[in-house]
């Protein structure tokens, strides 16, 4: 078996799993390879990865029948294709 050690896990899967501080590190080496600043949120030292935005959307996607309808259309389309 062959392990690929250059490749990194993206920030979403450190993030996931509690790695916020493997995240920040991610995230500034891409930066530096893009030649671009980091993002503000990443320079203040707060934890930039407890957001509720995503749990809000989420709820207002269920509260929603026709948003729920058509994410279940969805759905299944992508199992069918």
């Amino acid at each position: 078996m062959v392990v690929f050690s250059f490749l990194n896990e993206t920030p979403h899967y450190l993030v996931t799993k509690k790695k916020d501080k493997e995240a920040v590190k991610l995230f500034y080496k891409m930066a530096s390879m893009n030649r671009i600043s980091p993002p503000e949120i990443l320079k203040e030292g707060g934890n930039a990865f407890q957001s509720t935005e995503v749990q809000e959307k989420l709820i207002s996607v269920l509260k929603s029948p026709t948003l729920v309808k058509r994410s279940l259309v969805f759905f299944l389309l992508w199992l069918v294709t």
